[in-house]
């Protein structure tokens, strides 16, 4: 038993999917299969999903080899940076590491003076 609603639906789909039939031939006999308008309604919308899935991503492979230029330049803006900002680190280690060498000189120099000082007290 159909309900209402099925016999509307099935009359919509009627409209605009008539039922067809396949007729397959082979040496000896001829059968048919009966291609309702549900089934065609079915395979109608199986194929525009596919169709709709084919078109975005293609949109989206082509959106990203389209961004991908701009995200490599921005790759190597950023390095760029960083290499700069590296070399002013090393800059700046290296001008620490020189004030650390005078500091030691200075150090060893005031010991040594300490040190005579001391030799002379002891010698006084």
């Amino acid at each position: 038993m159909r309900t209402r609603l099925a016999i509307k639906t099935h009359v919509l789909l009627e409209r605009w999917f008539p039922e067809r039939r396949l007729f397959l031939k082979s040496d000896t006999d001829t059968r048919f299969i009966r291609l309702r308008s549900e089934t065609q309604a079915i395979a109608f919308a199986g194929g525009s999903v596919i169709i709709a899935w084919a078109i975005v991503a293609t949109a989206v492979l082509l959106m990203d080899s389209i961004g991908a230029g701009n995200f490599r330049e921005q790759a190597k803006r950023d390095r760029d940076t960083y290499q700069d900002r590296l070399n002013v680190i090393a800059a700046e280690r290296d001008r620490r590491a020189e004030e650390a060498l005078a500091a030691q000189n200075r150090f060893n120099t005031a010991l040594q003076q300490i040190s005579a000082m001391q030799s002379e007290l002891l010698a006084s």
